[in-house]
């Protein structure tokens, strides 16, 4: 029997040096055959034909070489090689990113309006006051003018802070001279509202004569800084001294 032939094997590299130089000769020689073309007259019918067969023998199919080197490649390297370039890398889709949260921005608060209160009162009632007791020297208090209803004592009523309560009242000098009158009073209580309250009159120092008769007014004034007192009495003093 004949002794069995090597088998040829090129490697990947080769193959890749062949394809290169294979490709740069079918271009030079189309680039030369276009060259010389446009630089040469214009050749008859039976020279293109000529010229066709001559360069249809120089064509060469490089897709036909590629396959017959592929088929003494066996490891299948071109292959893989020609599988890497011609995949396209997939797409890689953009992460989602999540939005920054935004602070809101800080309202300021409407401004309310306090609601209305109503002031406290400033005045103070006093809502009962007592009877002051009234007594005389030397003279007699009437409550009318004709002498005939004694009074011994007076009913103010009910006064607020500030006020003033005006009483009429008769005296008549019943003593043996004439006289002229005094006016005081004593016996507070609660002895602190000596200090709110004062009383006077309308008495102008006029001489009375025996058995004469005159008309004044008692001045009752409560202070507008009066607090704490719900009742008092005091007593009210008429002197008839001779002159």
């Amino acid at each position: 029997m004949g002794e069995t032939g090597k088998l040829f094997t090129i490697n990947s590299y080769e193959i890749m040096f062949l394809r290169k130089f294979i490709t740069l000769s079918i271009i030079a020689i189309l680039f030369f055959s276009s060259l010389s073309f446009t630089i040469t007259t214009p050749l008859s019918k039976q020279q293109q034909r000529e010229t066709e067969t001559q360069t249809s023998t120089v064509d060469v199919d490089p897709l036909g070489l590629i396959e017959e080197l592929e088929l003494q490649d066996p490891t299948g390297t071109l292959e893989n090689k020609e599988e890497e370039l011609l995949t396209e890398p997939e797409p890689t889709e953009p992460e989602p990113t999540e939005p920054e949260p935004t602070e809101p921005e800080p309202t300021e608060p409407e401004p309310t309006e306090p609601e209305p209160t109503e002031p406290e009162p400033t005045e103070y009632e006093i809502p009962d006051i007592d009877s002051g007791k009234v007594r005389t020297v030397g003279v007699e208090m009437y409550s009318d003018s004709s002498l005939n209803n004694p009074l011994s004592s007076i009913d103010w009523g009910t006064l607020e802070p500030g006020a003033n309560k005006n009483v009429e009242c008769y005296i008549q000098n019943t003593g043996k001279t004439a006289t002229i009158l005094t006016l005081e009073t004593g016996n507070w209580t609660p002895p602190e509202t000596a200090t709110y309250i004062t009383l006077t009159w309308d008495y102008n120092g006029q001489t009375l004569k025996i058995d004469e008769m005159i008309r004044i007014t008692l001045i009752l004034t409560i202070s507008g800084n009066i607090q704490g007192v719900t009742g008092f009495f005091f007593d009210i003093i008429i002197i008839g001294s001779s002159i």
